[in-house]
């Protein structure tokens, strides 16, 4: 058995195969025992469990690209959008918001509008955060008089639990919003006829008007859900669960990847969590307490401590294999040895982004030189690829107080901020793994900053005092964020899902190259988890976009909304092709997803006409997954230009992809 997100991790890996998510089981289970923190809650037919733990440290690190990192930085922090709910910690207190889903044309927007803020009574001077877990977050909460207090939030879960020195916890709502006694114990808020929301104190204690007074010190709010047959009185008598840890983790076991994600509870008891899109399409089912309906779709109320799913281990190729028809590999020969004259010309850009992005067309045409025997063009190409990187490498510099490691010169796209972390190095690292898998004496003078590269974007150390765990991956929603700051209004973001699948191969390959497994490992295991909230998020599987947003993809999912937009274009075809970058030999997934023929249309060109385009040598290549023969048909039309820029490549990936090469 193969493990991650634990330490120590096993050496020894058994091969992976390709597939897609094909089965999962939510676990439901109550354990009447504590044990220690150690949650081993299989059914009797689950595979060998992956070991899930409290670290001695938790939140030692300051925990950048999330859907929390804002507290970090301002007061008032900006909305955290935790689903089904979403708050903000503001001079009024906690200011609760609600999963509403408004979809218009290009947006499906989710935009926090609080209905209520709570407090102890007087006013907030300053947050700050006391812990951190995979998923959840506790924040302590200095009121202008009095002690502190704290609130916990934890991702995917309707709950928010107060606690600590708040005898009296008053709610102050908004207009066209009703808050009424419910029973001594409970407060309700609604809208209308809807009840959003309970407002519970533990051992409650009588008080005049509408307040909570609680002998321990401890409240909960709970976010109800749109649709559900249960009675408020089920859910307010429900056990007081609080969450001690939250902890994310998978193991490969044969051909088999699990993942696991487990909320570690005080008396090991089951919590109200959700059940969210992406769940769901890799199989995960359970008895349903209710519905919410949310920017990212319909998330199922269950109770539960861990959600557990399987999926076959993806495969992830090194290389390219050549094409069999004897014209079309002579073109491939011929396009690769001018692509290899042409690299040797140029001068590779200066940011660190594009600069990262050329040495990753660089790598792809080594791979190629190297499939197709031209062993002269891919010596030349490797010290090329070694004398520039070796350069590259030494622009970026761990910074102590950011705990990150930045681009020292030559920054982009707020590099030095924690921004596309995860896009940029990517590229390096890949680029890295050709080079070592071809020349394993370079790896002395590449591995330092190479792992650091990888650290910075994957650390798998909870207890590190240099980096964060994860920095960028969200488990409980099922894909990374790009943002480090995350002060957006709409919180945290990622705009392109490929790039942040082409980080985690990198670090497939990486491992693979260098023989560190753990990296292997963890490289895996993020491309099978995020290739799911991409699926989910980005192309709608088996989480249809509301009728009224008219596109058949989002290519900009916030906390807060879902957008037919990029950073940088309105053009249908950058809008499109950001989900497509860059081609690789662990591109095929692309002729997987459903919705091609809408995605042609919503481009609004005509093949000839796209594939002429700036992004045309992108369109093409990606075509040629969907429809062989349209793109083979149109291939000559589309000269490389901005996206691809290998003649090499795009021939190679058209051809593959022909029913004559047996692809």
């Amino acid at each position: 058995m193969r493990e991650t997100m634990i330490r120590p991790i096993p050496k020894q890996l058994s091969k992976a195969v390709l597939g897609v998510a094909v089965a999962a089981v939510l676990v439901l289970l109550w354990l009447s025992q504590p044990n220690d923190g150690v949650v081993d809650q299989s059914p009797a037919d689950s595979l060998e469990d992956p070991i899930v733990y409290i670290a001695e440290k938790r939140g030692v690190t300051e925990r950048t690209n999330t859907w929390f990192s804002s507290l970090y930085r301002s007061f008032p922090s900006a909305p955290l959008f935790v689903f089904p709910g979403a708050y903000q910690f503001s001079k009024k207190g906690l200011s609760i918001s609600g999963s509403q889903s408004v979809p218009t044309e290009k947006t499906i927007f989710g935009s926090f509008d609080p209905f209520c803020d709570v407090n102890s009574g007087t006013a907030i001077e300053s947050i700050a955060v006391e812990r951190y877990g995979d998923w959840d977050v506790s924040v302590m909460v200095k009121p202008s008089a009095g002690e502190a207090w704290r609130v916990q939030l934890a991702q995917g879960s309707p709950v928010v639990n107060i606690s600590d020195f708040v005898s009296v916890l008053k709610p102050n709502c908004r207009d066209g919003i009703q808050l009424s006694r419910y029973r001594s114990d409970a407060l309700l808020v609604k809208r209308g006829d809807q009840n959003i929301l309970l407002i519970q104190a533990a051992d409650a204690e009588a008080v005049e008007g509408v307040a909570l007074l609680s002998g321990s010190d401890r409240y909960r709010i709970i976010q109800l859900p749109v649709f559900t047959d249960r009675s408020l009185d089920f859910l307010l008598d429900l056990p007081w669960t609080e969450v001690r840890d939250t902890q994310y983790g998978w193991s490969e076991v044969g051909d088999v990847l699990r993942t696991r994600l487990v909320s570690v509870t005080d008396r090991n008891e089951p919590l109200l969590t959700t059940l969210w899109p992406h769940h769901r399409l890799a199989g995960a089912s359970a008895v349903t307490l209710g519905s919410y309906s949310t920017v990212y779709g319909r998330l199922d109320l269950v109770l539960a401590n861990q959600i557990e799913f399987r999926q076959p281990s993806p495969v992830l190729p090194f290389g390219f294999t050549p094409v069999s028809d004897p014209a079309q590999r002579a073109r491939v020969e011929a396009s690769i040895r001018d692509d290899s004259e042409r690299y040797q010309r140029e001068m590779p850009p200066t940011g660190v982004y594009f600069r990262g992005a050329w040495f990753g067309g660089l790598a792809s045409v080594i791979l190629l030189a190297d499939a197709y025997d031209l062993e002269d063009e891919r010596a030349a190409l490797l010290d090329l690829l070694q004398s520039n990187l070796r350069l590259a490498l030494g622009d970026f510099a761990y910074d102590d107080t950011k705990k990150m490691l930045i681009a020292a010169k030559n920054s982009e796209f707020g590099n030095e901020k924690g921004n596309d972390h995860h896009f940029h190095y990517g590229y390096y690292i890949r680029s890295g793994a050709v080079l070592v898998r071809y020349r394993p004496e370079a790896r002395s003078e590449m591995e330092p900053i190479l792992n650091e590269m990888a650290l910075d974007i994957a650390n798998s150390d909870r207890a590190s005092g240099r980096y964060p765990f994860l920095r960028h991956f969200s488990p409980y929603a099922g894909h990374s964020w790009a943002d480090g700051e995350a002060l957006f209004q709409d919180g945290n973001n990622q705009e392109s899902s490929s790039e942040a699948l082409n980080a985690w191969y990198a670090l497939s390959l990486w491992g693979e190259a260098t023989g560190q497994e753990q990296y292997a490992l963890i490289g895996r295991g993020l491309y099978a988890h995020e290739l799911l909230g991409v699926r989910s998020y980005w192309f709608g599987e088996s989480n249809s976009f509301p009728v009224e947003y008219r596109h058949p993809i989002v290519s900009l999912v916030w906390g807060g909304k879902r957008d037919y937009a990029t950073w940088f274009s309105a053009d249908p075809m950058h809008i499109q092709g950001i989900q497509w970058l860059p081609i690789t030999p662990a591109s095929e997934y692309l002729g997987r997803l459903p919705g091609h023929k809408a995605r042609m249309q919503d481009i609004g060109l005509a093949p000839a006409s796209a594939a002429m385009h700036e992004w045309g040598d992108l369109y093409v290549a990606y075509l040629s997954y969907h429809d062989p023969a349209e793109a083979l048909r149109i291939l000559e039309l589309a000269a490389p230009r901005q996206a691809i820029k290998s003649t090499a490549l795009l021939r190679h990936v058209v051809y593959s992809n022909q029913p004559s090469n047996n692809r």
